[in-house]
């Protein structure tokens, strides 16, 4: 998965990847250093375009 290119709170684009203990990035967790919040993102799944029939 790529890594977002804003936070979600306050726009900015200076992003890092989530530690947690033990210096491993959590997966899908970012933080921005310049609201000081720390978000995940989670792929939920694919979604069918309109009209399709299967």
């Amino acid at each position: 998965m790529r890594p977002p290119s804003t936070a979600p709170y306050c726009g900015d684009e200076d992003l890092w990847p989530h530690e947690v203990a033990g210096d491993q990035p959590a997966h899908g967790a970012w933080e921005c250093r310049a609201c000081q919040r720390a978000f995940s993102l989670r792929l939920l799944g694919l979604l069918r375009p309109e009209g399709v029939v299967r």
